[in-house]
């Protein structure tokens, strides 16, 4: 039953907190050279021009950006991927009795948006300040972002736009779904007039049926938190609109019907597009001024005591985009920063350095995981804080540790507790560690490997040092501090010519690799194993001469400040032989059909513990001859498989005074 009643002023628990968090984190390093974008995505235009967070998906299966996804899924074994989702999807549907085929091809054929205010991440921070001062508190903490007076009112700043195929058969089929959803929970659906659309809701109604000043607690009134909101929906021109709350849908059918500004007028949020590729599977634009205006002053004033002096919020970017899209070699992630109104991101970018790219020559040629480069100015400005947390963690047991995360800091908080740890470490985290530091980076490691002598693991991390001398008293000290401190390790020198090696074993842990600190040359390094005695000699073959890396590079732009690989085709390698995704008997034919003779194969398969298995089976070389009978003494075609997911490649750079990266997951061709 639909009956009319005045705006709701519910609200619902904000369980995308998460996805918020998450947003914060989009990579300011993210981009690439592809072809540009000409225009934002048409769900854009719904979106109110102060976005703080715009996330879109392709939903046109047809097109040629989810047909070249599908051919890549091919490769790695899964032919035909869109059919069978479709096929599932109807399955359930089915079951359900609630879902066709028409259904279907209504909702589909489009695109899907979820957009995000900046008001709802000045309701994520709030609800940390609250629970930070939720103790003997009656009101919410100072310094929080600025209240809102009605969650209700207000909404939660969050909303789902769908532009669909056919939106008349998809609003029908939401009606549907409202209807259902209602009457499983017992409430009726609502209906209000906003603009020239209607608003379609449920609400959850109060608990346990008391009145609701009597069982809310403040806090959870003030933050959102009294379970009234629900659902709502709308459908407003070409779109329909999903939210918890009247409110969330109403911000959006404003600027649908023309009575407030869109994103897709936004002269931040058209530079970003336009700097992206043209056709993408997922697009997400992030307004990163707009967060930090909604995060109030304490936060902000913990943030900018983490940047470096010089440094302000308005230089770590105006706004970011990100797009991930299909490509012959593999799915490729493109972004970019773009500088804050009249500002530059100096000091928020390294330039990029062809002495990168030799880095690789420093790593060996079997290396499972590798990176290099230059960081930035603000690479280390907050870490004196969190190492000195730790250390006081360690030292004081996890209340210290606790406390210090319950709440944004403030900067006579972050410098109490550095130092704290200063006078136990008996030296100062930010002078004595972190400022002396350089900018120039590498770390890469083996894939580690199991055997009766135990973990076989090598793997290291250094960076250049502005005080060598200074650095190695003060890694003396850290170690005195763990001698003293942590009493189940055992820890002994070694000697790289004139420089001390820490070396640290858990007596304990039988067969298990030591870990590795000090300064060596002008580098401070850290290492498992034997990773800092790899870094110091050169490698017979090195990483640069790897044929899978350098085809990996070659899909990446050539100039870059920081550079990252992993190997993928080693873990999938092993995760086919421990799931069985691929049985011995058809390893072993594949294998043989990569050589040109039964003896080529034989040799290979004999170095394959799974396809080796298959020989002492059948008998020795049967494998091979019931492959080559079957192919007819011709060697046949390698099949998909997870191995086909080769690697995964990534490149920062700098270009036009941009942050920009492009990253890669390479898929190679079955017998590439």
């Amino acid at each position: 039953m639909i009956t009319v009643r005045q705006r709701s002023t519910g609200v619902w628990r904000p369980l995308v907190a998460l996805l918020l968090v998450l947003s914060l984190t989009v990579p300011a390093w993210l981009a690439g050279t592809a072809r540009a974008q000409s225009t934002l995505p048409r769900t854009a235009s719904a979106a109110p021009a102060s976005t703080a967070l715009f996330a879109e998906v392709n939903l046109e299966t047809s097109g040629a950006q989810w047909q070249q996804a599908q051919a890549l899924l091919a490769r790695v074994g899964v032919p035909n991927a869109l059919d069978l989702w479709r096929e599932q999807m109807l399955k359930k549907g089915e079951r359900r009795g609630d879902f066709t085929a028409a259904d279907l091809d209504a909702l589909l054929g489009g695109e899907m948006a979820v957009i995000v205010s900046p008001a709802a991440f000045e309701r994520l921070v709030n609800e940390q300040m609250v629970a930070a001062n939720r103790q003997g508190m009656g009101t919410p903490a100072a310094g929080m972002a600025t209240p809102v007076a009605a969650p209700g009112e207000m909404g939660q700043g969050v909303a789902v736009v769908l532009l669909p195929s056919n939106a008349d058969a998809a609003w029908r089929y939401a009606q549907r779904q409202i209807d259902a959803f209602a009457s499983k929970r017992g409430v009726e659906v609502m209906k209000e007039t906003h603009g020239s659309v209607e608003i379609l809701a449920i609400t959850a109604g109060n608990r346990s049926g008391e009145a609701h000043d009597a069982m809310e607690d403040p806090y959870d009134v003030w933050l959102g938190h009294d379970g009234h909101g629900e659902l709502a929906i709308a459908h407003a021109g070409d779109f329909i609109v999903a939210g918890k709350t009247p409110a969330d849908v109403g911000a959006i059918v404003d600027v649908i019907d023309g009575t407030g500004d869109s994103l897709a007028n936004s002269a931040s949020a058209q530079e970003v597009v336009a700097s992206l590729p043209a056709d993408a599977l997922a697009f997400t634009y992030v307004d990163s001024q707009a967060i930090i205006g909604a995060l109030g002053t304490r936060a902000i004033g913990s943030i900018e005591a983490f940047l470096p002096a010089g440094m302000t919020m308005e230089s770590l970017g105006g706004a970011s985009g990100m797009t991930l899209s299909a490509d012959q070699p593999g799915f490729r992630f493109e972004s970019v920063t773009i500088p804050a109104p009249g500002g530059t991101l100096a000091g928020a970018i390294a330039p990029n350095d062809p002495a990168v790219a030799q880095a690789a020559r420093q790593a060996p040629a079997d290396t499972f995981a590798f990176e290099a480069g230059k960081l930035v100015k603000s690479a280390f400005a907050g870490l004196p804080f969190a190492f000195s947390q730790l250390v006081n963690a360690v030292t004081a047991g996890p209340e210290a540790q606790m406390q210090a995360q319950n709440a944004f800091p403030s900067v006579a908080e972050m410098q109490a507790e550095i130092e704290r740890a200063a006078a136990t470490l008996e030296f100062d985290p930010r002078a004595d560690l972190f400022d002396l530091l350089g900018d120039e980076f590498i770390a890469f490691t083996n894939f580690p490997s199991f055997g009766s002598g135990g973990i076989d693991l090598n793997a290291v991390a250094a960076i250049n040092t502005t005080d060598p001398a200074a650095l190695a008293v003060t890694a003396r000290k850290f170690a005195a501090w763990l001698d003293r401190t942590v009493p189940d390790i055992d820890i002994s020198v070694r000697q790289v010519g004139s420089d001390t090696i820490y070396v640290i074993r858990d007596p304990n842990m039988s067969g298990g690799p030591a870990l590795e600190m000090g300064v060596v040359g002008n580098r401070a390094m850290i290492g498992i194993g034997n990773g800092i005695a790899e870094l110091q000699s050169a490698p017979s073959t090195s990483l640069a001469d790897n044929a899978q890396f350098q085809q990996v590079m070659a899909t990446l732009p050539g100039e870059f400040s920081q550079i990252a690989y992993v190997d993928l085709s080693r873990v999938m390698g092993l995760a086919m032989v421990m799931t069985g995704s691929m049985g011995a008997e058809r390893d072993a034919n594949l294998a043989c059909s990569e050589y040109p003779n039964q003896a080529a194969a034989q040799t290979a398969l004999e170095a394959s513990p799974v396809a080796n298995a298959q020989l002492d089976q059948n008998g020795n070389g049967q494998a091979c001859e019931d492959a080559f009978a079957m192919s007819g003494a011709t060697p046949v075609a390698q099949q998909a498989t997870l191995q086909n997911f080769r690697a995964l490649g990534a490149v920062t750079y700098e270009q036009d005074g941009k942050a920009r990266m492009s990253g890669i997951l390479y898929i190679a061709e079955p017998g590439a």
